[in-house]
């Protein structure tokens, strides 16, 4: 496990970036502070076993540090969040980011092979005659250089989280948040909205099985 991780100072709901200086995590004292702040939620590895509560596991640091950010800020409304970064430090977001990037996600069991088959498609190739574009441009890991949505993802040069691993429910949840704007992101929310509940289930389904 990297002990140190180099992060961005801070990246905004649903991916999008702002100028800022780079910090180094620890993810030593990073562990502590999830310990006491994280784990009752997230799991101690940041493997929630409650579906309700995303897999911290794996994913990048900086898109953690910025999401608590967008959390401490009011960018992205949560007032369990909200209340939970309360009282961290800078330095305290960046540690525990750190920490999580360091670990290991775990996964779901497959679903029907038909409903992976349209997730793998989805997500792979997006749907162009439904102007659904491939989430793999900017979610695939060591994404973002080509980004969905003319580019988009290019020209920010962020790019998204990993989706790999996560539970297939959080992620249904947060696409249907997407669409209604009660997570409000310029990038997500057309693509989200366009999406069936069919499209959903899969994509979900495909994502919360793969390693």
């Amino acid at each position: 496990m990297r002990l140190a991780i180099i992060v961005v100072a801070a990246f905004f709901a649903g991916g999008c970036s702002s100028q800022g200086t780079p910090a180094t995590g620890h993810a030593v004292h990073g562990e502590v502070v999830a310990k006491a702040r994280c784990a009752a939620c997230h799991g101690p590895d940041g493997n929630s076993s409650i579906a309700m509560y995303p897999r911290l596991a794996g994913m990048r640091a900086s898109y953690l540090y910025g999401q608590l950010v967008s959390f401490r800020n009011g960018e992205r409304p949560s007032a369990v969040m909200a209340s939970i970064v309360h009282g961290l430090s800078n330095q305290d977001e960046l540690d525990v980011s750190a920490f999580f990037a360091g670990q290991s996600r775990a996964r779901d069991a497959a679903g029907p092979a038909d409903l992976m088959a349209e997730g793998r498609q989805l997500f792979r190739l997006g749907a162009s005659h439904e102007e659904i574009p491939a989430c793999a441009d900017c979610h695939l890991p060591g994404a973002g250089r080509m980004g969905s949505m003319g580019g988009m993802g290019m020209m920010m040069g962020t790019p998204g989280p990993v989706l790999y691993g996560q539970h297939a429910a959080y992620i249904q949840a947060q696409l249907r948040a997407f669409a209604n704007g009660t997570r409000p992101t310029a990038v997500m929310h057309g693509i989200a909205r366009a999406l069936t509940a069919r499209q959903v289930q899969a994509i979900a389904a495909y994502l919360a099985a793969h390693p």
